[in-house]
């Protein structure tokens, strides 16, 4: 696969593996669109300094309509030439609440599904 053209967008890129796959898809050439659930954190001014111009931090909670509608408007902007759209979106953001269901209380619950399904 070549990576010439072809755009990803990756969320939860605050944990290690989502950014690790933002540094790694840069160096293989693609253009990438960072979620991060806080645009203004370190990990997310390191990749800034670190990675070609290919990357894109954008602000991006799953849980949010607002920040998915303005991340996925932000990358239709930036495909790079030629793209017909996102080539992949990788979702990295995830979190569990671990113990019993039923001492869960419902909201962490229902935080939980929509994070991760």
């Amino acid at each position: 696969v070549t990576a010439a053209g072809k755009a990803v967008l990756i969320t939860g890129c605050d944990s290690r593996i989502g950014c690790a796959l933002a540094r790694y898809l840069d160096e293989q050439g693609f253009t990438v669109f960072a979620g991060f659930q806080n645009d203004n954190c370190s990990a997310a001014d390191e990749l800034k300094e670190t990675c070609s111009g290919r990357v894109h931090i954008v602000q991006l909670d799953v849980s949010s309509e607002r920040d998915v509608l303005a991340a996925s408007l932000y990358a239709v902007e930036h495909l790079p030439d030629g793209a017909a759209g996102l080539w992949a979106v990788v979702h990295a953001q995830a979190w569990a609440a671990l113990g019993e269901i039923e001492w869960i209380p419902p909201q962490v619950n229902l935080s939980y599904i929509i994070t991760n399904f």
